[in-house]
């Protein structure tokens, strides 16, 4: 499952025309998120650019991962203990934004050079007990619900988003949230430092 790129010669050189794509109103707006598989499906709309984006709740689980063709068509289990959820980028922050709203739903997260949004882009430390809902309140809660979370970063990205990250880590730790941190030596914000992420990021699933 891949979210947060769409059709974008970026993502089609590694991963095939996907299933989701835009319908662009104008160089700024969007309109439609376009489903190939069901093209008259038009109940999910995006409304310019991030970080304005007006995203429905139900807009998290644009992957389908909950459709029950995954389950009938896959050998799969379904519960949420076997469930994980990665993004690069934008789909990292938009992973950790759908996963904390979710942990009915997901109990493995992974962020790679992303993980975040405008917590990472802005200068503050996390606020456990009210940053995505208080989620972060109870660490020994915390725990028992999420078995890996997972944030990654490339050690020449951009500074503003390697320093973010490594706050956010800072910030994890002093509220005794259990997390791995890794840092890909001597990589920016592209393919091979999310590769080295996934690399280390899927033997811990499950």
């Amino acid at each position: 499952m891949l979210i947060g790129a769409f059709d974008s010669p970026w993502t089609l050189r590694t991963a095939g025309q996907l299933r989701f794509t835009f319908r662009k109103e104008s160089e700024h707006d969007i309109g439609m998120v376009l489903d190939r598989q069901h093209p008259k499906n038009t109940d999910w709309k995006l409304t310019n650019y991030w970080p304005n984006w007006d995203i429905p709740i139900d807009y998290a689980i644009v992957s389908r991962m909950l459709d029950p063709a995954t389950d009938s068509t896959f050998r799969t289990l379904s519960d949420r203990d076997h469930r994980a959820m990665a993004g690069l980028s934008m789909g990292g922050m938009q992973t950790l934004q759908f996963t904390l709203n979710h942990l009915d739903l997901f109990s493995y997260i992974g962020g790679f050079s992303g993980a975040g949004g405008m917590l990472v882009l802005g200068n503050r430390k996390l606020d456990p007990k009210t940053d995505y809902n208080g989620v972060f309140a109870d660490p020994a809660s915390f725990a028992k619900k999420v078995h890996l979370l997972w944030l990654g970063v490339g050690t020449v990205e951009p500074e503003r988003m390697r320093a973010g990250l490594q706050r956010l880590h800072a910030s994890l730790d002093e509220a005794k949230i259990q997390h791995v941190s890794y840092e890909s030596p001597g990589t920016d914000h592209e393919w091979q430092t999310w590769r080295r992420d996934l690399k280390d990021f899927a033997p811990r699933l499950f």
